[in-house]
């Protein structure tokens, strides 16, 4: 686990991207989208999945409605091509579901992403700490470090197949 007091590095926006907030039913569909293909890179079941998508989606605009965090989108054009999630309380912040399309990695598209939604929740609950879960020497968690998170615990996950 890593995390950040404070606010995590803002790059610049990559040209042609937009970040904003899921708005519609329409961000949602494509934000189910993206995360249906990303699971399929990491050998999911589409047919056992994807309604696991369908139900945790439901689940965050519920948690969004009712004040405790945003889903934010990396768009070109009308192309949602990244997405996170932040949910906090005073004291936590927690970066969700962190995620880049294929076509649309190694831009930088992911940092500016990072560094906005950081600002967005330091704003919210500035005295939150900012949490973010990877593996310590992925490229995820690299570009985490170099954002200005540290390492602050390692966590064991056990699991079973099933949802």
């Amino acid at each position: 686990m890593l995390t950040l007091a404070g606010v995590a590095a803002k790059p610049a926006v990559p040209g042609g991207i937009q970040l904003q907030h899921l708005r519609d039913g329409a961000d949602w569909l494509a934000s189910a989208e993206l995360a249906a293909q990303i699971a399929i890179e990491e050998d999911y079941d589409p047919a056992i999945h994807t309604p696991f998508l369908t139900r945790r989606n439901a689940t965050r605009r519920k948690q969004i409605a009712d004040g405790l965090g945003d889903w934010f989108g990396a768009f070109d054009g009308d192309l949602l091509v990244g997405q996170t999630g932040m949910f906090h309380d005073a004291t936590v912040a927690r970066f969700q579901s962190v995620e880049t399309r294929a076509s649309h990695r190694r831009r930088g598209i992911c940092a500016a992403l990072l560094g906005h939604v950081s600002g967005w929740a330091a704003a919210r609950a500035p005295q939150a700490t900012q949490v973010i879960v990877a593996e310590a020497d992925s490229d995820a968690g690299r570009l985490y470090r170099w954002a200005g998170f540290t390492h602050s615990e390692i966590l064991v996950e056990a699991g079973h197949a099933g949802y």
